[in-house]
């Protein structure tokens, strides 16, 4: 029996459910991944440069409707600045170091669990009085587990993290199209 004074036991039946059962666990929004594709971009740019919203479609291939709403979204966090008018385009808001994948991810899909308890334990021809069960059930309180590992993992990488990884990942013939790319598309 998984109960929170056998940490292991827990920690067992969590990695079990992480690798068996992955898509219960990490099923996010699909705007998620343009959403840090986009701040990486943001964050290579030099501090105080921006891009256009269609050059940051572009880029990626991306519907501009697509963009444009997880930019609304981003904005709307706290995560980018936009500015107006013809020569306007989009920066981060701080620096990259102090936004986390989770702020990210938080943006896109809010912040609500991605498992959701509907008590069925309580049905059926063996549901019992209201007092005979436990506040949270036990796969309740292990998905919940899984969230906040989950959670705590993605507020543990910022997107200066990211973006020093992709670079050390990246072949030096993209990273030169890439740095060519932006020289043709910063705004003021």
């Amino acid at each position: 029996m998984v109960t929170p004074d056998r940490p292991f036991e827990i920690f067992g039946a969590l990695t079990f459910l992480i690798r068996n059962y992955k898509f219960l666990i990490m099923k996010t929004n699909s705007s998620i991944e343009p959403a840090l594709h986009i701040m990486l971009l943001l964050a290579a740019a030099p501090v105080g440069r921006e891009l256009a919203a269609n050059d940051l479609a572009d880029f990626h291939e991306l519907r501009r409707s697509t963009l444009a709403k997880v930019l609304q979204q981003l904005a709307a966090a706290g995560l980018v600045v936009g500015s107006a008018g013809r020569y306007g385009g989009y920066r981060l808001a701080r620096s990259s170091a102090q936004i986390s994948v989770y702020q990210v991810a938080a943006a896109i899909e809010g912040v609500e669990p991605s498992f959701h308890c509907h008590e069925i334990r309580r049905n059926g021809p063996c549901a019992g009085a209201k007092g005979d069960y436990s506040p949270r059930c036990a796969i309740a309180q292990t998905m919940d587990m899984a969230t906040l590992a989950w959670r705590s993992a993605l507020e543990k990488v910022s997107i200066a993290d990211l973006l020093h990884t992709t670079g050390e990942t990246t072949a030096p013939a993209i990273q030169k199209e890439t740095e060519d790319w932006f020289a043709d598309h910063l705004r003021n």
